[in-house]
């Protein structure tokens, strides 16, 4: 799973007519092979011809329709555009465009391509018969548009374009970037070990990846990578929520976690200091981790800070689903004692 979220983005505008635009010239920027090609279905046209017209006015007739089939293939590609600022001493300076991958329709049997859309033979077949009603015949189409079509999957296209104020949203995915206290810079990591020292009787402190602890009225050392699934996931959870990210991602926070871990979570989740700069997704199956969560909010006035979808499986097979407010799902286990988890 991977999220890229963007804000500013309406500052970029132009941008992704900046991109077609490139793509555009990159098809249309004959290569050497693929102008061997035109001159050779240039030279075999007239040839056949019955009537010789000035040789100039007509390979450079010949050639612009060419590129004007070429351009049209433009509507077909999906580019993904991927978006770096750069910035100095906070100001914006210049944003580039870098197109890693575009998803093409097929072009050619000979030509390999990360993939095909729906739809993606006849999508060629139509650039290939323009070619063909120019003069080419469909073997030097063929091999024309492959050609051309390589030079956009042959690597990155970098494109700079005028400068925009944008910033990335700071996404955490456990399962593209796992946890670890070390990730995290000194202050944080300085707020995370009063966390732990504040809810974890046991706990001492971290130190370049040795938890120390308090054992026996003495402190021993254990690596980070050898103490408990239940005392990992809490630290992961409360790293998660001092590391200053913008939304988390989590699927089944309450796996390995006490229930009285539970707690410590859900009650950190709704500090103000926290709910009012990030944004937890989650999926669970924990009705005492919902519970907790719920009562924690409800202490502090925050339960419109929470939405709730709950899931059903229709006899169909089909998923429906019900949205509720924070308020809603507090009442429901408060005064019906209702399954929040869905049937």
């Amino acid at each position: 799973m991977e999220l890229r979220i963007i804000e500013g983005f309406n500052e970029l505008k132009g941008a992704y007519s900046v991109a077609i635009e490139k793509i555009a010239e990159l098809l249309t920027e004959l290569t050497p092979e693929s102008q061997r090609i035109i001159i050779d279905a240039f030279n075999r046209i007239q040839s056949e011809a019955k009537s010789i017209t000035s040789l100039p006015k007509a390979f450079s007739e010949f050639s612009e329709n060419v590129s004007k089939a070429l351009s049209s293939y433009v509507d077909y590609l999906q580019p993904e555009l991927t978006l770096i600022g750069a910035y100095v001493d906070g100001e914006p300076v210049n944003v580039v465009i870098i197109l890693p991958v575009i998803i093409p329709p097929m072009a050619y049997p000979l030509l390999y391509v990360p993939a095909v859309l729906p739809g993606a033979t006849a999508m060629s077949e139509e650039v290939i018969n323009r070619l063909v009603k120019i003069g080419l015949s469909v073997d030097e189409a063929n091999r024309l548009l492959s050609n051309q079509l390589s030079r956009i999957f042959s690597g990155s296209i970098i494109i700079p374009i005028s400068k925009a104020n944008i910033r990335p949203i700071n996404v955490h995915h456990q399962l593209i970037l796992p946890f670890a206290v070390d990730y995290l810079p000194p202050d944080k990591q300085a707020e995370l070990v009063d966390l732990l020292r504040k809810e974890v009787n046991y706990f001492y402190d971290y130190r370049g990846g040795q938890v120390i602890l308090n054992f026996n009225s003495s402190r021993i050392s254990l690596p980070y990578n050898l103490m408990g699934g239940g005392f990992k996931a809490l630290t992961t959870m409360l790293g998660l929520i001092v590391m200053g990210i913008d939304a988390a991602v989590i699927d089944e926070p309450e796996a390995h976690l006490h229930p009285g871990f539970m707690e410590v979570i859900a009650k950190y989740m709704i500090e103000p200091r926290f709910l009012n700069s990030m944004q937890f997704i989650m999926a669970t199956q924990s009705i005492e981790f919902l519970d907790y969560l719920l009562n924690a909010a409800k202490e502090k006035n925050s339960l419109n800070k929470i939405r709730l979808i709950r899931l059903y499986l229709m006899p169909n097979g089909g998923i429906d689903y019900e949205q509720l407010s924070g308020e809603e799902a507090y009442d429901e286990r408060q005064n019906l004692e209702a399954d929040l988890r869905g049937p």
